[in-house]
């Protein structure tokens, strides 16, 4: 991301005059493992409700409640779940349109697809366990097949062509 300078300051020991282009380095701030544990590893629960706090010379983030958080977190705030669509005069024209997409989106994969579960045995052994805490979750692991029984593209195709 590029930004200018509205003034003269000094970063790292650096003096940049005023309306210096500034680039934000996404990729490597992202991916720092002197912040991150494992940070090139898939890990989506380091994007929750964050507050910065200094470690040394460093900022680092830590997990915040969200009511702690308040106008600070989401798509207006320091929120780091929305660095990928930018910030400012500069944020990507598309965020809305794919925050108004992906409820349909994520409705139209699930209508697509039925579960089948994989053999007689696994059938018999079917665990239906839950666990207890602040929500309900399975005991043991739901193994299934994703199968298709409804392509919405091939549907509107058939529209088309008519």
């Amino acid at each position: 991301m590029r930004r200018l300078c509205g003034g003269s300051c000094k970063i790292r020991g650096f003096d940049l005059p005023e309306e210096t282009a500034v680039l934000i380095n996404l990729y490597s701030t992202l991916r720092d493992p002197e912040v991150w544990d494992n940070p090139d590893e898939f890990c989506p629960e380091r994007y929750k409700a964050t507050k910065w706090k200094r470690r040394g010379k460093i900022l680092i983030l830590v997990s915040t409640p969200k009511e702690e958080a308040g106008d600070k977190m989401g798509r207006k705030g320091q929120d780091l779940n929305f660095w990928s669509f930018g910030w400012g005069r500069r944020e990507c024209p598309g965020v809305n349109l794919a925050f108004s997409l992906i409820n349909a989106t994520v409705a139209a994969m699930v209508q697509s697809f039925d579960c089948k579960l994989d053999g007689a045995e696994y059938i018999a052994r079917l665990n239906m366990e839950v666990t207890s805490g602040v929500t309900t979750s399975m005991a043991h692991p739901l193994l299934c097949l994703p199968v298709v029984h409804f392509n919405p593209l091939i549907l509107l195709l058939k529209t088309i062509r008519q």
